[in-house]
């Protein structure tokens, strides 16, 4: 195959090939082979290149062998005197003579040598890897053509056209961004006017100016050109070789082109709009004036341009820019359209123009103005809505804000109302308990007697005011839960005066119920309670010595009008408006010297509304105010009738219960302290406050080991180093952990849960108790709280803890006889089938009126409870325990640590769990199990000495002993 041809200078042709050396071709067709590996004149017989140079010189450059001279004869390169010599310089692709005839250049695959025919000997390099290190370049030289004794260019393979400088070895490059119609170029020849042309594998072109300019608008010239391909004749013809033929330029092709093509827009196309007649008119006036105005929803657009030359049409590209939404020109296409989807609502201008693709002349410029409408949402009257509307939002925020600061401040104030109140019911109790106390001293003298009941009397009114705050917090937080019922009228208000009529005589006041029909309501009878006592007491208050209050109601529809009114300051008229705000106090009453918090008025008008009635009042400054609530109406039925006269007698003999309160707790204390004189169980009180933790030694010290701690964090300690505990009572309210928390720790915890649990708080109600029953509690009492009351609960927990206990031990020897067929036998079943445990004593909290509880004459819990559901946790650890203590039977060496680690738990805990359980030491509990087996094997005919080992006694006297202390019989004579 041949690759590459030359003459010589005595008009010999030479062919190099691929594999074969050099052949000689005759003008006749013949060929004979001229240099090869075979002949010893070359040193590969792959040869990629020929040259013949200005003196007669052959240069063969090969694949992969050192390069070869062939010297001229009459030319004697550096008096070598040799017919050939080779340099090492392989790869070669392409060879070419500089302008001056001196230097040979060799292209290669990694770059290029420059060779002195003065010293041919010593090439050197240029344009190759090591002389720009980093840099991205392609070095696979196809061809080479000097421009002048400094410079060269230089065509790669992929890498485009370099303009090479020898001297400051730097370059500039051509690609097809430069009209160069592609990257690989082939062969490069300069003709006789000094252009260079250029042949790639998609293409020619030539050099002018510095710029390249495309010859492919021509049609044939675009094709697969051959590498170094190309010749220059004598008459300034330029020959390239292609793979379809030979392709001959003449000179005139290097004159470059000069044509006109005028470049317009001819037709818009807008997406969603149908073409009509008034549409293309409309369109071709809007384009006649270059200006096209379109609707927020006509963004999607196409327009068409042309520039008019047939001939050069092939040589003619378009670039478009639309200003204001585009950044750069499109890049140059022949493409006459131009898309633009969803064009935003806006002024565009767009830039059209035609360029030469052959050497990059601007043919023309037009542009056109688009104009796309803005929605309606988006003018400026809209912006002016849409300003006001966030204006409003913006000030609704502040409000929202600034109420919520209010709101928190205000909320601050209450919660330090409340804690305060919450802190007074502790010491109250230690106010008032002890004064019950000293109360039931039948030595005391009569002016002993009336300061007791003045501390008394003054100490409830305190009681009082503080739970009106507790009350104001429940309504604050939608707490107090509101239970509709029907009421007597009358049967209302007579009750509210009553409690008045005392605090009315001491000040000189009339008070009266004026007019009340035999009505019902429909309402709360504790918020009512709340609601008329509030008012009354305002207007009693602030009613001067000699005024009159009066009670009076009337229907007005389907509901009730119930009037307060009295003669007293009224209110001023400009202070009307605020008299319902929180904590506000009318400045006549402030300066009445009457002591007041501002918060009754605004309680009461939130219960009314509570109750779906309505507070309103008249009021004239001097001469006194009517308050007037209205309430719905009740159902006049025989049935509610009943209702209300139940609830009179209840609260009559709930008054004649209260006038005998402190005999009946009297009663119950001391019988309580009476039956626990001998008492050894241990009482775990835990409270922060050192004065009723001392109370509570000093009370039940007497028939109880008292353990007091300040903190349920130290309760929690005591406990878990095996303090020793029957019961524990605790405060709510402590710092650190809540006693709703230690009180949950206590119930989680296996080794503690059967411990049972009172709780004291300041926070009365029901909701409240419920919270604290539902977190394990046994019981739940409200501060202040009667000592005699407590007493009586912990002897009545304990009480049924002893009834348990020996329910317990009794199920642990059942379990030794057989007699307890299965180990998951329900609690409920068990109890049901012994009568002698139908009436352990319930210890929850009863349904209290004012969250007291109430006790009957024999002191007893008034609370029914059908039965009692055992804990499965502790009936486990019975019944785990016994089979434990009868698997060892006989193991005499199985004590108390054994049992112990058996049972996972210390000893200290296991003792006190399994004494409260079942009345007995682990040390007892043992030897009554042991005992109980060996009466088993004794009436099964072994002997006694037999049952002795078996039953896990080592001396037969000793079990003959306790056998007969706990049977009353000898083990000789049982059967």
């Amino acid at each position: 195959m041949a690759l590459t041809i030359c003459q010589t200078v005595d008009g010999r042709i030479l062919v190099g090939t691929y594999g074969n050396g050099v052949y000689q071709v005759h003008a006749d067709g013949t060929s004979m082979p001229a240099y090869s590996v075979e002949t010893g004149m070359l040193k590969s017989d792959y040869v990629f290149s020929l040259f013949t140079d200005s003196d007669g010189n052959i240069w063969v450059g090969c694949l992969d062998g050192d390069m070869a001279c062939f010297p001229s004869d009459k030319y004697n390169l550096n008096g070598t005197g040799k017919s050939v010599f080779y340099l090492p310089v392989n790869e070669v692709q392409c060879i070419t003579e500089s302008l001056d005839k001196r230097f040979i250049a060799v292209g290669t695959s990694h770059g290029g040598y420059l060779i002195d025919k003065r010293e041919p000997l010593h090439p050197r390099r240029f344009f190759y890897p090591e002389q720009y290190p980093g840099k991205d370049i392609n070095l696979f030289v196809n061809s080479m053509a000097f421009q002048d004794s400094r410079h060269i260019w230089i065509g790669t393979d992929g890498g485009g056209l370099y303009d090479y400088d020898f001297l400051t070895k730097k370059f500039k490059r051509y690609t097809n961004q430069d009209a160069l119609p592609s990257n690989t170029v082939y062969g490069l020849i300069k003709g006789i006017n000094g252009n260079l042309w250029i042949s790639t594998d998609k293409g020619l072109a030539f050099m002018k100016q510095g710029k390249i300019v495309n010859l492919n608008i021509f049609k044939g010239m675009e094709r697969e050109y051959n590498r170094m391909s190309v010749a220059c004749t004598s008459d300034g013809r330029v020959l390239f070789g292609s793979n379809d033929g030979v392709v001959a330029l003449t000179p005139m092709f290097a004159k470059g082109l000069n044509y006109a093509a005028p470049l317009r827009i001819h037709s818009v196309e807008v997406e969603g709009v149908e073409r009509s007649d008034y549409w293309n008119e409309c369109l071709f006036e809007m384009l006649k004036e270059g200006k096209l105005k379109l609707s927020h929803n006509e963004n999607t657009l196409v327009v068409s341009f042309e520039s008019i030359n047939y001939q050069y049409q092939y040589d003619i590209q378009y670039q478009y820019y639309l200003e204001g939404y585009d950044r750069n020109w499109s890049k140059p296409s022949s493409n006459q359209l131009a898309r633009f989807v969803n064009l935003p609502s806006g002024s565009y201008v767009l830039h059209v123009k035609a360029i030469c693709r052959s050497n990059g002349r601007e043919l023309g410029e037009t542009t056109l103005e688009i104009h796309i409408a803005q929605p309606w949402w988006n003018t400026w009257w809209a912006w002016i809505i849409y300003l006001c509307i966030f204006a409003a939002i913006l000030y609704f925020v502040w409000q929202y804000y600034k109420e919520r600061l209010q709101r928190k401040y205000y909320d601050e104030k209450i919660n330090f109302f409340v804690n305060t109140a919450h802190n007074i019911r502790t010491p109250l109790s230690l106010v008032l308990a002890p004064l019950d106390n000293l109360a039931n001293d039948s030595n005391l003298s009569e002016k002993s007697r009336g300061f007791l009941d003045m501390a008394h009397r003054n100490g409830n009114k305190l009681l009082k005011m503080v739970t009106e705050l507790l009350d104001f917090q429940k309504v604050e937080q939608s707490a107090e839960q509101v239970r509709l019922q029907d009421i007597e009228l009358p049967m209302l208000l007579r009750v509210q005066l009553e409690k008045f009529v005392l605090a009315a005589q001491e000040k000189h006041i009339q008070l009266c119920i004026e007019t009340c029909p035999q009505q019902q309501i429909h309402s709360d009878v504790k918020m009512m309670d709340l609601i008329l006592e509030n008012l009354l007491s305002n207007a009693i208050k602030y009613t001067p010595q000699g005024g009159k209050v009066t009670l009076s109601a009337s229907v007005e529809g389907k509901m009730a009008m119930i009037h307060v009114c009295d003669t007293g300051i009224g209110i001023p008229k400009a202070e009307i408006k605020s008299i319902f705000k929180t904590f506000f106090r009318a400045s006549n009453a402030i300066n009445s010297q009457e002591m007041g918090s501002g918060l009754g008025l605004m309680l009461t008008r939130k219960l009314v509304e509570k109750l779906g009635g309505k507070l309103s009042f008249v009021s004239e400054e001097g001469k006194g105010t009517t308050f007037c609530v209205k309430v719905p109406l009740g159902n006049v039925t025989d049935s509610s009738v009943r209702l209300v006269g139940e609830k009179k007698n209840v609260a009559t003999e709930s008054s004649l219960a209260e006038d005998k309160h402190d005999e009946t707790c009297q009663t119950v204390s001391s019988a309580v302290l009476q039956d626990a004189d001998v008492s050894t169980d241990t009482l775990l009180f835990v409270d922060d406050n050192e004065d009723l933790r001392k109370y509570i030694r000093m009370t039940f010290g007497d028939s109880y080991q008292v353990v007091d701690v300040e903190s349920a964090e130290a309760a929690l300690k005591y406990l878990k180093e095996g303090g020793v505990c029957d019961i524990v009572v605790s405060d709510v309210m402590m710092p650190g952990m809540q006693g709703d928390e230690f009180c949950r720790s206590i119930k989680e915890n296996k080794e503690t849960s059967w411990l049972p649990v009172i709780l004291l708080t300041a926070k009365a109600g029901r909701d409240f108790m419920i919270e604290g029953l539902g977190l394990g509690a046994d019981d739940y009492i409200a501060k202040p709280f009667d000592t005699a009351i407590l007493a009586s609960k912990v002897a009545s927990i304990l009480k049924n803890r002893r009834r348990l206990s020996q329910y317990y031990m009794d199920r642990s020897l059942a379990l030794v006889r057989g007699e307890v067929a299965s180990e998951s036998a329900s609690s409920k079943q068990i109890v049901g089938s012994d009568s002698s445990y139908e009436h352990l004593e319930p210890t929850g909290v009863s349904e209290e009126k004012r969250d007291d509880t109430v006790l009957n004459k024999q002191g007893q819990t008034f609370e029914n409870v059908a039965e009692t559901v055992l804990d499965p946790q502790d009936q486990a650890f019975v019944d785990k325990a016994t089979r434990l203590v009868l698997s060892h039977l006989s193991d005499t060496d199985f004590n108390i640590d054994r049992l112990c680690r058996e049972m996972a738990m210390s000893r200290t805990l296991f003792y006190g769990r399994l004494k409260t359980l079942t009345g007995q030491s682990p040390q007892d509990f043992m030897r009554l199990i042991r005992l109980e087996q060996a009466a088993i094997f004794l009436k099964q005919g072994d002997s006694v000495l037999d049952v002795s080992v078996k039953a896990g006694f080592v001396n037969v006297k000793y079990f003959s002993t306790v056998f007969k202390k706990h049977f009353g019989v000898s083990p000789s004579k049982y059967l």
